[in-house]
């Protein structure tokens, strides 16, 4: 039964959903709201105990309640509204399941690049991994493989030394063996040598190399003059007479020789006897070809021809019967006076000019406990010549040389000449001397540049020489200057 308490009885009004059961048991009474109703409904739901108390309901007749229904139909457009209704409802419906399935697919998407980056990522680590491994050994053989070399070089150095020592003991002995006569010659074998520091480089070319100055034979090459002992250093005044004693002489000062790396002077340092070979293959060539004048060039600056023509002048000052002017022709940048620690040696171009006769500007070595007399003299230089290159190229200069070259009969006249890439001074002064004594600095002169000095000297320049400088090959022994 329903107990009709706990509905509100109301005349139903515009909007009001009509309830056919309540009208048919009560006209005029209307239900709640749906959901409210069924609230209402489960709480008016009598109890056992409650059901002989409820009141019978009076069922109306039909025909009225079939009346009352009529009455409160609804129409045929709230019908049709209530179908559209419905109808949006289920598109709703159908609108959310989509997006629901759209953004769950998103998610197992997601969800799958998540896990592709993770795995990617792990591959990548692991290779990273790899390639330090692989890196770690490839480092530790190199490590090994070098550790080898150093040694190998180490103990080939070793060899090297022992035999070079060997060698300049060999060259001190000769130097205090007993006075030769004029026709008692010493002519290095390809045995008796020492490889020196000028040697070529081996990835140079071949037309690069030291051809022109070959090692002697005893049976082809003309007589080189004997070694000169060093007990005759009180005769050396006597070996020149003429226009060589009229020259002045400067005070030596051995310790600045040593400073400024002529180690041909004291003879201490065993790198000195590369220049003793490098003077008797250069006399060699000389002699055979009938020459006297030698130009010192380099391609490019820093490169040690100032140093390397110092010390072939004092090497060659060495030799008896040879008479060795040296002159510095660098008129732009004059180093040799610096050199020997000459003060105010006067302006070579005056000489080259004729102003000054070479008597007055030529100087010779002072008393000295270095073997050197007389024979060796240095045209020095302390003014620094603007149009070097015009004067070089000037008649007077080359009268001036030819008459040195036969007043004081010399016979070897070198040139200290400027860097050959820089100026034109070796092309202005080529007419002055038969050859060139090419001096290269390791580490700093390249192989292209050796090959623009030949283009521009040409083919008709003879090269006497290349001179290797700052060598970190094999040889007497490593200095530096």
């Amino acid at each position: 039964m329903i107990d009709r308490r706990k509905f509100k009885r109301r005349t139903t009004g515009d909007g009001d959903t009509p309830n056919r059961v309540l009208q048919d048991l009560e006209p005029g009474v209307s239900a709640p709201k749906p959901d409210r109703a069924k609230r209402v409904f489960a709480r008016a739901k009598p109890s056992a105990s409650e059901k002989d108390d409820v009141l019978p309901v009076p069922v109306a007749d039909s025909a009225n309640t079939r009346r009352v229904a009529a009455r409160h139909a609804p129409s045929a457009a709230d019908m049709s509204e209530l179908d559209a209704k419905r109808r949006r409802i289920e598109e709703l419906r159908r609108e959310k399941a989509r997006l629901a399935d759209a953004r769950k697919r998103r998610e197992e998407r997601a969800r799958a690049d998540e896990a592709a980056r993770q795995a990617a990522e792990a591959r990548r680590e692991a290779e990273q991994r790899a390639d330090a491994s692989r890196l770690a050994e490839v480092r530790s053989a190199e490590r090994a493989r070098i550790e080898h070399e150093l040694a190998e070089q180490a103990r080939h150095e070793a060899a090297l030394i022992a035999e070079e020592r060997k060698a300049a003991e060999e060259a001190l002995r000769l130097d205090r063996a007993p006075a030769r006569s004029a026709n008692d010659t010493l002519i290095l074998s390809a045995d008796d040598q020492v490889e020196p520091d000028f040697a070529a480089e081996e990835d140079w070319d071949e037309d690069f190399r030291d051809t022109a100055v070959t090692p002697g034979r005893a049976d082809t090459a003309p007589a080189a003059p004997a070694v000169r002992r060093a007990a005759e250093t009180d005769d050396l005044d006597d070996a020149v007479d003429g226009p060589w004693a009229e020259l002045r002489s400067f005070a030596v000062d051995e310790a600045h020789l040593e400073r400024n790396r002529l180690i041909t002077a004291a003879r201490n340092d065993l790198a000195h006897t590369a220049f003793d070979v490098l003077r008797t293959r250069l006399l060699q060539a000389l002699r055979q070809n009938g020459w006297s004048r030698v130009a010192i060039t380099s391609p490019s600056k820093d490169c040690g021809k100032t140093f390397s023509a110092a010390n072939l002048a004092m090497s060659l000052a060495r030799q008896e019967n040879c008479r060795t002017v040296l002159l510095d022709f660098d008129m732009r940048r004059p180093s040799l006076a610096k050199v020997f620690g000459v003060k105010k040696p006067g302006p070579l171009g005056a000489m080259l000019r004729g102003e000054v006769a070479p008597e007055e500007h030529l100087r010779c070595m002072g008393a000295n406990n270095i073997a050197v007399g007389r024979n060796l003299a240095f045209g020095f230089n302390d003014a620094v010549e603007p149009f070097a290159s015009e004067l070089l190229q000037d008649s007077t200069a080359a009268r001036v040389l030819k008459d040195i070259e036969e007043r004081f009969e010399a016979d070897v006249l070198l040139f200290d000449m400027p860097p050959a890439l820089y100026h034109d001074d070796v092309l202005a002064a080529r007419n002055l001397f038969d050859g060139v004594l090419l001096i290269v600095g390791g580490g700093i002169t390249k192989a292209s540049e050796v090959k623009d000095v030949e283009r521009r000297l040409g083919a008709d320049t003879p090269l006497l020489g290349t001179v290797l400088n700052f060598s970190e090959g094999p040889g007497i022994t490593r200095y530096s200057y």
